[in-house]
């Protein structure tokens, strides 16, 4: 899967990071995170990827399939595991375990090097967990902003990036332009329009 910018090949890098991913429900936004969480991985940054549904950890391992590094995911699914985990590249939280990505975030050793993927933030990120990420140099926040209570908390952070697959209601300070279906609107090092392609 190609993330392309302004019709030209994109890789995101730390350099864009923290970012800001918004879309409405089936706007584009959830295939798009998890593959810039592909991207990350596989240029070998540590990863913390949590999101509310197991599908998209089904996407991650189907687009990394063939990489040679299947083998380097750890599956976390009870706090018992979490000094295991620490040995493996990417590890994927139990779907909708807020409290388990929390300890895991705290638990983690080298969580400063690891890329931290909240998916689904309209269901997922307790306010808890947004006090515990909220300062994450290396984060990417996704989901529909406007499915958050506390959306006025997120938007002012200091993300280097926003993708927009739909239009917020939530004041973010960047003017979103009408977008077709499966298209982003990006504002970062780089701005336009953002898609996928799977060739």
């Amino acid at each position: 899967m190609k993330i392309l910018l302004n019709n030209k090949e994109f890789h995101f890098s730390e350099a864009d990071l923290p970012l800001l991913i918004h879309g409405a429900h089936k706007a584009g936004a959830s295939l798009f995170s998890v593959t810039v969480a592909v991207q990350m991985f596989l240029i070998g940054k540590k990863l913390l990827f949590f999101t509310a549904y197991p599908m998209a950890r089904e996407e991650f391992m189907a687009q990394i399939a063939g990489s040679g590094k299947e083998k380097d995911v750890f599956y976390l699914e009870r706090e018992g595991d979490i000094a295991k985990a620490s040995e493996f590249c990417a590890v994927i939280v139990k779907s909708g375990d807020s409290e388990l990505c929390l300890k895991a975030f705290r638990e983690l050793s080298g969580i400063k090097d690891r890329v931290v993927l909240v998916k689904n933030i309209e269901s997922v990120l307790t306010g808890a967990l947004f006090s515990a990420v909220k300062g994450h140099d290396k984060l990417i926040l996704s989901g529909d902003l406007d499915g958050v209570s506390f959306a006025g908390e997120i938007t002012p952070l200091g993300f280097r990036s926003k993708v927009f697959f739909s239009k917020p209601a939530v004041d973010t300070g960047i003017s979103v332009p009408d977008l077709e279906k499966y298209v982003g609107f990006m504002s970062g090092r780089e701005n336009g329009l953002i898609t996928l392609n799977k060739s």
